[in-house]
């Protein structure tokens, strides 16, 4: 295992399922500007189709 892969997991230590799941989330869609505009931003993406 990778270093950083390691210091990820350390900071999933001691929460529940949800919570890691939305940390997850976060951080996947931290650079689009949240969880949101990803969705509105793939929403137009299909309209233009």
């Amino acid at each position: 295992m990778s270093y950083q892969k390691l210091e990820k997991e350390v900071q999933y230590e001691g929460l529940d399922f949800k919570e890691i799941e939305v940390k997850k989330l976060n951080e996947m869609f931290k650079e689009a500007g949240g969880i949101k505009n990803a969705r509105k931003y793939l929403r137009e993406k299909d309209k233009r189709r």
